[in-house]
């Protein structure tokens, strides 16, 4: 099973874990338009244009 695939079935999952934690985080940091890691977070499974 691929690493992508299990940090996004991760983030389904109700319970909390550190790696959801940091899966959360690092979705939030990449997602807002103030942040420094805007659009810099490669997550693997994303497609990214070009």
């Amino acid at each position: 099973m691929s690493r992508s695939l299990v940090y996004e079935l991760e983030d389904l999952s109700n319970a909390r874990s550190p790696f959801k934690t940091c899966h959360n985080i690092a979705v939030a940091l990449d997602g807002l338009q103030t942040s420094p890691f805007y659009k810099r977070i490669k997550r693997l499974g994303v497609v990214t244009p070009g």
